[in-house]
């Protein structure tokens, strides 16, 4: 997902998800996290990067 522009409700839809609010369920499940903080944590790191 590095590099991506895509919303996360068609990364929900492009992999099989017909609700959001499912998706969310799902990978909070079983990543711990959800995919909104889970993109703001590799936003935040990849701009550790640059920066570093």
């Amino acid at each position: 997902m590095k590099g991506t522009t895509i919303s996360i409700s068609a990364l929900a839809y492009r992999w099989g998800f017909n609700s959001n609010a499912h998706f969310s369920r799902i990978f909070k499940r079983e990543f711990d996290t959800t995919p909104s903080e889970f993109l703001k944590r590799r936003v935040h790191e990849s701009m550790g990067d640059i920066v570093d």
